[in-house]
């Protein structure tokens, strides 16, 4: 019984959040003008080259991090442990 009280507690949490977020994202939806009159500088470019290469390196490291979960989960090896040396039995 607690479980379930527990689960609709984070439900209600949830739609509150979500309530919140839509709202703030329709307010500044309403109030942003419908022309920017801006000027992007030679340093933005830059910036989201090093973006682009912080993304990249994130992945790479990810993917590092979890590679033997991702072996197995594509139908790789399923044993976790080391590999054994010993060849065939006679």
């Amino acid at each position: 019984m607690a479980n379930s009280s527990k689960k609709s507690n984070i439900e209600a949490r949830t739609k509150r959040m979500n309530r919140f977020l839509f709202g703030t994202l329709a307010i500044a939806l309403v109030l942003m003008p419908a022309t920017a009159y801006a000027y992007i500088d030679p340093g933005s470019a830059s910036l989201f080259i090093t973006l682009l290469i912080g993304i990249l390196a994130g992945a790479a490291m990810a993917i590092r991090m979890y590679w033997s979960r991702l072996i197995s989960f594509f139908g790789g090896r399923n044993d976790k442990g080391p590999r054994s040396e010993k060849g065939p039995e006679e």
